[in-house]
């Protein structure tokens, strides 16, 4: 779900550019959803070293 926000935030926001250039109110909706997907990318890496690769040692 939360994948799925940040695409079509993303998506949203290009669309904005595409019609309204940027902006300096579009460089910061972009470089706060650039943030956002950060912050999600921290996330995965944390949920698949914990699940895949921590939990392959108690097998």
């Amino acid at each position: 779900m939360h994948v799925s926000v940040g695409v079509v935030w993303m998506l949203l926001l290009a669309i904005q550019i595409k019609q309204r250039g940027l902006t300096p109110r579009t460089t910061s909706k972009f470089f706060i959803a650039s943030l956002y997907w950060h912050f999600l990318d921290v996330i995965w890496i944390i949920i698949f070293t914990g699940v895949y690769l921590l939990g392959m040692e108690w097998i």
